[in-house]
């Protein structure tokens, strides 16, 4: 685990299309019918294996939950485990295992059935130097159908302080893009390209993966490349 390295690992994920509506004009228009991020929430542990503290989120009315988790110690989070009180099947994307590595999770169904949501779900994560992001969107497309569209990723293992992802453009329009970073530093953790940030979570050497979340919603394809940057020094 090359902990005296800034590593960075990011994924960008295009997913949760959204349905559409016809409104009439000259030329008639395509528009979403909108999406919300209903709630969110950041957690994280410490050490090889450990289990978070759970995020409480009130869940009413989402169409998809997704996870950023980010670890370290080369350990790859797709193998870990999401305890989830509501018990929805979660789908993990893929990331470059290294010193530091992130990848999304999204749940849109439980075992085929509509998502089960409500007050007072909670959310945690059992795997190694966990920092995670949960969140609750409304204004996706629903069970069965999967939302995700692509995902481009990104690693460093080296002396650097900002990473940008490889250009992503999403399949449709009316997407949401969700950015995700983990960390190998403290400090400050933010992105460009008009994402909004979500959470964050704190990089503690040997302790803790630093992670960052943050989302686009596109009204119309177009190439995206946003770089996550923090302040802190190796």
């Amino acid at each position: 685990m090359r902990i005296a390295f800034v590593g960075l690992s990011l994924a960008v994920t295009c997913l949760a299309q959204m349905p559409v509506a016809i409104v009439a004009g000259t030329p008639p228009a395509v528009v979403a019918t909108g999406l919300t991020l209903l709630a969110h929430g950041a957690q994280s542990c410490a050490g090889s294996s450990c289990t978070t503290p759970t995020v409480t989120i009130n869940s009413t009315g989402a169409t998809l939950l997704t996870i950023v988790d980010s670890s370290a110690g080369n350990h790859d989070p797709s193998t870990d485990t999401i305890n989830d009180s509501k018990g929805n099947t979660w789908h993990a994307s893929t990331g470059v295992i290294s010193s530091i590595t992130t990848v999304i999770w999204r749940a849109y169904d439980k075992a085929g059935s509509p998502l089960s949501v409500g007050p007072g779900q909670t959310i945690g994560i059992t795997g190694g130097y966990v920092g995670f992001s949960v969140q609750a969107w409304s204004g996706t497309l629903t069970s069965p159908t999967d939302p995700y569209d692509k995902q481009s990723n990104n690693s460093s293992a080296a002396n650097v302080s900002s990473l940008t992802y490889p250009s992503t453009t999403c399949s449709q329009a009316h997407s949401l893009l969700l950015a995700a970073a983990g960390m190998h530093i403290a400090g400050t953790y933010s992105i460009d390209t008009g994402f909004t940030l979500i959470d964050t979570v704190n990089f503690v050497s040997g302790n803790t993966a630093g992670m960052g979340a943050a989302y686009l919603v596109q009204t119309s394809t177009a190439a995206v490349a946003p770089t996550w940057t923090s302040t802190g020094t190796a």
